[in-house]
């Protein structure tokens, strides 16, 4: 069975959930909900009480939405010091499962726009970039993204720009194997970017 990775650390986004599960079902994966929870080598040390019950409301969410939609899921509650590196080797633990990731103009959805921009720029990350639309319809490309872009611009990982439907998600338009794929979607339907 194929994976989806959805880390998350804070924030329940319902646009952000909606199109992870519409992603699981049409690629027929299962969407695999991770909640993070950064903590100190001493694992408990300084955790605030409102990221714990954050993470408990995101999983309990995930699971009444996954039994409205019919997706099959997985839920975790993980302790980490090192969040980056913790979502990355669950990844790669999972058959290198793509991780989906969310933004929201200038703003990290699920995670802090920090913690996207170092999965992304890992040379091991398999991902999904989804770029949600603002409250007015209008979808913006990051700040962060653009040096990545021009990095690859005439390269053999150069990304291809590619425009789906509302709440789509095309398995052949997207698994491009090795290559960097960009996916705009335009008023309000998500904007994605994956990197296989």
């Amino acid at each position: 069975m194929q994976y989806l990775l959805l880390p998350f650390t804070h924030s329940i986004d319902r646009e952000a959930i909606d199109q992870a599960l519409v992603m699981a079902e049409n690629l027929s994966a299962c969407l695999v909900c991770v909640a993070f929870i950064p903590c100190s080598p001493d694992k408990h040390k300084g955790i605030r009480l409102e990221r714990i019950q954050q993470a408990k409301d995101f999983l309990e969410y995930m699971y009444y939405r996954a039994r409205q939609t019919g997706v099959t899921l997985q839920r975790m509650e993980l302790y980490v010091p090192n969040l980056e590196e913790s979502i990355l080797r669950l990844s790669q633990e999972m058959d290198n499962a793509p991780i989906l990731l969310f933004t929201r103009h200038e703003r990290g959805i699920l995670l802090d726009l920090s913690t996207i921009r170092n999965v992304i720029e890992d040379e091991r990350s398999r991902y999904y970039l989804l770029l949600l639309a603002q409250h007015h319809g209008s979808i913006a490309l990051p700040q962060f993204l653009q040096p990545l872009l021009q990095k690859y611009q005439g390269t053999a990982k150069a990304p291809a720009l590619r425009f789906l439907g509302p709440h789509r998600a095309d398995p052949e338009s997207m698994l491009l194997g090795s290559h960097r794929l960009l996916d705009i979607r335009n008023g309000s339907q998500p904007f994605l970017r994956s990197n296989f």
